[in-house]
This record gives C-alpha cells, structure tokens and sequence, in this order.
C-alpha cells in the first residue's frame, strides 16, 4: 500500500469521527483493527462496528469518483451488531461525501446486482458522483449518501 494511502485512510477515519462527533453519537477506536475502525454508540450501552473506507477523488468531464477496496470475506460474515460501512470521498480539498452502507446491503447489492470487481479475497467498488446521483457499477446508491440513519439506535 502506497504512504499517501496510509495518510489518506486515517485522515478519512478522523473526518467520519467528526460527523458522527458532531451528531452527539460516541466513537471509540479500537485498539487493535480487527476489521472494525471505529465503535460508534448512538445509545450509551450500545455500539455499532463501522469500517471506514477512504479515497481521494478522481475527476472525470462532469462527475467525480473514488475507488474502494474492500475485504470480500468481511462483507460476506453476517455478524452481531453487524458492520456497516462508511466510504469517504476527498474531493476538491475537503472531504465531499461520504456513503453510508450497512453490510448485509452492501451483500445483497455484491450478490444480486454484482456490484463491484472481485480481484481474489478483495473487492473494488468504484463510486461516481454526479450532479444528480451516486452510482456503483450502473446502480443507483443515492439512497446510500450521508444516509447516517444506517447507524442503528441499537440492536
């Protein structure tokens, strides 16, 4: 993995820290990544695993996109509370959108809609902005934009 990535991913774990921050919700970091980034509590006796997920944008004629690599086999674990994800987008020097992506969506969208390229035990999802929507291998994931509500109150 290239440094500037490095830089990249934590600075996006510490952007998704300030809008869960700023909507009053705890965040705890774990101190060994064992595929969890983040416990976020929105209740104060229930936490949710959130992975985060960064990219700097890359620009095309009128939309922009970051690609995400993703563990297949993390996406595929159903577990309890289960992992939601948070994919932040660095564009034009701030951090633009972020998706927010329960895992058993993002299974769903892997198994019956084929999101994303499978490159051995990974995933690459491309995500493009346009003016006027959010797509993932032809699919439409507006729905999924700053959609922070995906953040159970609790299990």
């Amino acid at each position: 993995m290239a440094r500037q990535d490095l830089f990249t991913g934590q600075a996006g774990e510490h952007a998704v820290i300030s809008k869960f921050l700023i909507k009053g919700w705890n965040v705890a970091v774990p101190q060994v990544d064992v595929g969890d980034d983040l416990l976020v509590a929105r209740q104060e006796d229930a936490y949710v695993p959130v992975q985060v997920k960064a990219a700097r944008a890359r620009q095309q004629r009128k939309s922009y996109a970051g690609t995400f690599r993703l563990a297949v086999q993390q996406i595929q674990t159903p577990r309890w509370p289960d992992l939601v994800y948070v994919f932040a987008v660095y564009h034009k020097a701030r951090w633009s959108d972020f998706i927010v992506v329960p895992r058993r969506d993002l299974h769903t969208l892997r198994e019956v809609d084929g999101v994303g390229t499978a490159t051995g035990d990974h995933l690459s999802l491309r995500v493009s902005f346009h003016p006027d929507s959010v797509r993932c291998s032809g699919q439409d994931w507006s729905v999924f934009r700053d959609q922070w509500s995906a953040i159970p109150d609790r299990y």
